[in-house]
């Protein structure tokens, strides 16, 4: 059973571990990657990894349902190859990781999108973030566009309590100096140490993808650790400079809907959240409707809708409205 099939939300692989707000003096890291299908950017990403000045043990969560990921990484013994044999999501797949990691004694999981490249010293700068921040929950990194490297994608964040969402800040040119706090950290990359997620838990399967961060790094504010964002921790990621948001794939525009409510964390702003997911509907499908020379239009409204009435009603219809997801 997969967790946006499951009769309440799972967070926690490690619910029996002992609590505690320390980080581990440690330094073995594990960086998780959830595959789906892509094969360049994961061999890019995968190069990098094994780059790093502080070289981390590699796990791959393989949720594809082709074998090319299978083809090319099953049989190196050099990476943790998990085969899940179904998409079961980001957030199903992290948790398959963090699970892994937390067995093979890591002490710091690093969560990572299969289309980033980190510099060589990425990662130890991640580790000294860290270990100058003794509370911090999530360490995030500075985040540069792949096909603009001068511009920066993200430079720490805010988290939008009126929407549900993360904004990213430094959404330009400039980065630079000590590490220092941040309101939310993208899911791009997660630095976590492993006391982190032994107490915290992991990610929330309901939310199959998208906003996952933002109740991850809401929940870890609340538990009382501190997020952090290292400028110096620097990678790229194969994310479009200034995409046009008429190019919005369906998928996401309807989980970007769906998945608010799952973001709250008391029944209160969870009914907040249910309005305001309606509302952000209605006011993307005013605009997707309006403007002139919108790309699929029918289809994005109608994904709109579906998400609108899937925050109320039917949080697990994943296959059923993109059966895309699931086969090749």
């Amino acid at each position: 059973m997969t967790g946006t099939e499951s009769d309440g939300p799972t967070r926690s692989p490690t619910e029996a571990a002992p609590a505690g707000r320390e980080v581990s003096p440690g330094g073995r890291v594990v960086a998780v990657l959830v595959a789906y299908e892509g094969l360049e950017w994961l061999r890019r990403t995968v190069a990098a990894l094994r780059a790093q000045t502080h070289a981390p043990a590699i796990s791959i969560i393989d949720n594809s349902v082709s074998s090319n990921v299978q083809d090319a990484f099953g049989a190196d013994p050099g990476i943790d190859y998990a085969r899940t044999g179904a998409n079961l999501g980001f957030s199903r797949g992290c948790n398959l990781g963090i699970e892994r990691a937390l067995a093979r004694g890591a002490d710091f999981v690093w969560l990572l999108n299969p289309d980033t490249v980190p510099e060589p010293e990425c990662l130890a700068e991640c580790l000294k973030a860290a270990r100058a921040f003794p509370d911090a929950g999530i360490v995030g990194a500075c985040i540069r566009y792949a096909a603009d490297p001068s511009r920066v994608w993200y430079g720490g964040g805010r988290l939008d309590f009126v929407t549900g969402v993360g904004k990213h800040l430094q959404d330009g040119r400039e980065s630079g100096g000590s590490a220092r706090e941040t309101g939310y950290v993208t899911g791009c990359s997660m630095f976590i140490p492993a006391a982190v997620l032994r107490r915290v838990g992991g990610l929330e399967e309901r939310i199959f993808m998208y906003l996952d961060d933002a109740e991850y790094s809401m929940r870890v504010r609340a538990a009382g650790y501190r997020l952090v964002y290292a400028p110096a921790a620097v990678m790229t990621h194969a994310v479009g400079a200034g995409e046009d948001w008429r190019s919005f794939s369906d998928h996401y525009l309807y989980f970007s809907v769906r998945n608010r409510p799952f973001v709250g964390r008391t029944p209160a702003y969870r009914l907040y959240l249910h309005g305001a997911a309606w509302a952000v509907a209605l006011g993307k499908a005013l605009r997707y409707g309006l403007w002139p020379r919108v790309p699929g239009r029918a289809r994005k409204l109608r994904a709109l809708a579906l998400g609108a009435w899937d925050s109320l009603f039917a949080e697990g219809r994943e296959r059923t409205r993109f059966p895309g997801l699931f086969r090749r």
